[in-house]
């Protein structure tokens, strides 16, 4: 996959910004991990487990508390795993004491082996967390190989045995040890511990010192090449998040909060475009909804604000993908038509007069009614300005005849 931590990045980024279903938002942060466990960057596999952990927090209904329970155990494994594999590169690259710390810490991560009804969950996520609590150095296990779940996690307690006699000194049980967990973990899904077996099972007898060297140079350059790997896709994790952050801001400073529409911003930068003649023409209708301070005053902002944002929704079904819905402020709207004649812009605005005068408002408060007056006019584009004047009039004119409907036609 071309450029792979590229990739997750973004889709991390999405997460974080949109998220999704709550159903669906879980097994996203999961693919993010596995896609990270297949580049070798446990560090940020776990980071995204973390992030799985809390979407599936409490508060899910009881209908859909099974699923809850099954995802939370994919992921609780999984980070143990994640961790496991950081505690075995440590391990294999010599640096004990810091693989004891993160044992030590790993071994504490919540896992499905908490919960005596977990079955293969918990006899799995028992495997790993002894494999974390020998590399930890933890006295009182008991070191065997009782076999739990696939030969895979079978494997990760003979591994277990094998650093345990490894911290006691005892080489030649850590390689049998060893050598009888590599098969089971030779299916790469989990690399880093096939590795470690590998590299416990080759110490007896002990290499020569040309080999020693040999084999601690490959391993060096191997885990710089993974950290570069690592730093370069955290990388890519900034400036998705930047990036996103950027769009975010740069959205909201051309949307108006309360309705979604195009505000003053947005608007002034459409007026431009249209001035230097593009599109040719334009249509252009002006809306305001009538006696709106009553309905505020009558039945609280709460109402008015959900007034507003229905009649935002009605006006954005009645235009095109290439027209523009501004709320100019209060409850006044505008919208500018590209390229738009008279018949089209005369049977938009009709609709929308009508959509909002025979719908239904009684959910919104009882009792309430609605009407809106508009006026609309249509010319040269790079005459924008005059169109809205002509526009503006027929608007105040629909107001002198009564309110509640629509002048267009004639000077």
């Amino acid at each position: 996959m071309p450029n792979a931590p590229a990739q997750v990045a973004e889709a991390v980024a999405q997460l974080r910004e949109r998220g999704g279903s709550r159903l669906h938002r879980p097994l996203a942060w999961i693919d993010c991990g596995l896609a990270y466990r297949r580049l070798g960057l446990w560090e940020l596999e776990e980071e995204v487990y973390a992030e799985a952990q809390r979407a599936l927090g409490t508060g899910w209904p009881d209908a859909e508390e099974l699923i809850r329970a099954l995802r939370r155990r994919v992921v609780e494994l999984n980070r143990l795993e994640a961790r496991a594999q950081r505690v075995a590169e440590q391990w294999e690259a010599g640096c004990w004491a810091a693989a004891a710390d993160l044992a030590r810490e790993g071994a504490g991560l919540p896992g499905p082996d908490r919960d005596p009804g977990d079955g293969p969950w918990g006899r799995q996520a028992a495997a790993v967390r002894m494999l974390l609590r020998a590399a930890a150095g933890d006295s009182t296990l008991r070191a065997d190989a009782e076999a739990g779940g696939s030969p895979g996690y079978a494997s990760c307690r003979q591994l277990a045995t094998a650093l345990l006699a490894a911290r006691s000194g005892d080489g030649a049980r850590a390689a049998a040890d060893a050598e009888r967990a590599v098969p089971g973990l030779a299916d790469d899904v989990l690399p880093a511990l096939h590795l470690l077996a590998l590299a416990l099972s080759a110490g007896s007898p002990p290499p020569s010192a040309a080999g020693a060297r040999y084999v601690g140079a490959l391993t060096s350059r191997r885990l710089l090449a993974r950290r570069h790997l690592l730093d370069a896709a955290r990388t890519y994790q900034e400036r998705q998040r930047l990036l996103h952050e950027n769009r975010r801001l740069a959205a909201q400073a051309y949307v108006d909060p309360l309705t979604g529409l195009a505000n003053r911003h947005a608007y002034a930068r459409w007026l431009d475009r249209l001035r230097v003649g593009e599109p040719a023409s334009v249509g252009v209708l002006l809306v305001d909804v009538d006696w709106f301070k009553q309905i505020n005053d009558g039945h609280g902002h709460a109402v008015g604000d959900e007034v507003l944002r229905r009649i935002a929704a009605t006006l954005t079904t009645r235009v095109r993908s290439e027209d523009l819905v501004v709320r100019l402020g209060g409850d006044e709207f505008i919208l500018l038509f590209d390229a738009a004649d008279e018949e089209l812009v005369a049977d938009r605005a009709r609709q929308t007069v009508e959509a909002i005068f025979t719908s239904r408002w009684d959910d919104v408060a009882e009792g309430l009614r609605v009407s809106l007056s508009a006026g609309f006019a249509v010319g040269p584009a790079q005459q924008v300005d005059e169109v809205i004047e002509h526009a503006d009039r027929k608007l105040y004119r629909a107001k002198d005849l009564g309110r509640g409907r629509l002048v267009g036609a004639g000077p």
